[in-house]
């Protein structure tokens, strides 16, 4: 029975020979040279997964006269990298460069998110790797390469490629976007405009707006039950905390500090852009610097989410057994500063597991005897931030303390 990529190929296959036909992949490569699907099986990614030289056969069926593909995967590289690494399979004896040299040529382009031997990033603050999220913006006619009403393709895709060697350069990475194939002539398309099933998928790009009413969360992704289940915690949202949603992005995945009195609901906030994470299907951590804390705010958690499946771990200085935590089996988990200090330089993995940090009471940055070791905190959290592209880093604190630095009553924006 043909799969049902396989059948659209074909369905291809009818197009008119003056038709342009554009087709694009996001996910991972595989080191033997096939895009991985979310169907395959690993022990078996010859038969479930698309090897290059069957994409090759079918694009040679197609009858278009313009054809181009955008591969955003790679087929080598490390932790992080859009790449399939699988024990014990055998390396391809052809070269990825040949494989892709043979679907492209005249009238055919392809454009991949990297060049043949290096790690394609994603990120999880944009939930794409870095060259789907560049061409999305990219089909959106920005001003620097639309032109009345169209996108011409060779602009639009030097702008891909630049844009996306900026962005691993921010992030102390190399990553060079490669066109193989020509068109000779022009070539361009319409402006794309984000349509109904964009938004469905990407509620937070909709302009969506917060207003004191929970339920107007729903527009930014946020299902009714989880919803109902807010509404037990809040009874409506506060100004600062319409602020932080319409005009900073904490459910937009916006870095964010957020400095009130006591009371005034600035850890919801942080519990807000937490709940967004976990929609994403990412963890998040709380970071709270008193065990009693750690303790009250479980408790919170279990009482207002656990009815919506949500899974919340502690960790302190009397945590011995962590293995929850190791093995990324929660969704939020609650820990001291110092245990979380402790495990991260231990277990570094951990901080790759997260898609969120919400960093409680900060304002003990002025205590002289646990300031330093939330300076370091802050500093692992950052330079770990740099290696794997955290969602955000969300920080709460209180005004207790004269001596911390921030404005009073506002919520702006933080870099990392």
């Amino acid at each position: 029975m043909r799969k049902p990529r396989e059948l659209a190929f074909q369905n291809l296959r009818d197009c008119d020979p003056d038709d342009t036909v554009v087709v694009s992949f996001s996910g991972h490569g595989s080191e033997t040279h096939e895009l991985v699907t979310h169907d395959a099986q690993l022990d078996d990614l010859t038969r479930t997964a698309i090897p290059l030289d069957e994409l090759t056969e079918w694009f040679t069926r197609i009858p278009a006269k313009h054809l181009v593909l955008f591969l955003d995967c790679c087929f080598s590289g490390g932790a992080g990298a859009k790449v399939l690494q699988v024990d014990m399979v055998s390396k391809s004896v052809k070269s990825v460069d040949a494989k892709l040299g043979a679907l492209s040529g005249e009238g055919r382009i392809i454009l991949t998110a990297s060049s043949a031997t290096e790690p394609a990033w994603e990120s999880h603050k944009y939930g794409h790797g870095f060259f789907t999220h560049v061409l999305i913006e990219a089909l959106q006619g920005p001003e620097e390469i639309a032109q009345g009403g169209r996108l011409p393709i060779y602009p639009l895709l030097q702008y891909v490629t630049d844009r996306v060697i900026d962005f691993a350069q921010k992030i102390g990475r190399s990553q060079n976007p490669t066109l193989r194939g020509t068109i000779n002539g022009a070539l361009d398309w319409p402006v794309f405009k984000a349509g109904p099933r964009y938004l469905q998928a990407f509620p937070d790009r909709s302009n969506a707006k917060a207003t004191a009413d929970v339920n107007s969360l729903a527009a930014f992704g946020l299902p009714q039950p989880l919803l109902e289940a807010l509404a037990t915690a809040i009874p409506s949202l506060n100004q600062l905390q319409i602020d932080a949603v319409n005009e900073f992005g904490v459910l937009n995945s916006e870095h964010l500090v957020v400095s009130a009195p006591t009371s005034s609901g600035k850890t919801m906030i942080g519990e807000l852009a937490a709940l967004r994470s976990l929609i994403d299907r990412k963890r998040a951590l709380f970071l709270l610097p008193l065990k009693a804390l750690v303790a009250d705010k479980a408790r919170h958690l279990e009482n207002v989410y656990a009815s919506f499946g949500v899974r919340t771990i502690e960790a302190t200085g009397e945590t011995d057994d962590i293995s929850d935590l190791l093995r990324g089996q929660y969704d939020i988990a609650l820990l001291t500063y110092e245990k979380f200090t402790a495990i991260a330089l231990s277990f570094p993995h951990v901080l790759e597991q997260v898609g969120v940090v919400v960093v409680d009471e900060t304002q003990m940055l002025a205590d002289p005897t646990r300031g330093a070791n939330l300076e370091s905190l802050l500093t692992l959290i950052r330079m770990r931030r740099r290696e794997v592209d955290l969602s955000r880093f969300c920080a709460a604190p209180s005004t207790r303390s004269s001596h911390f630095p921030f404005e009073r009553d506002r919520a702006f924006p933080a870099e990392g």
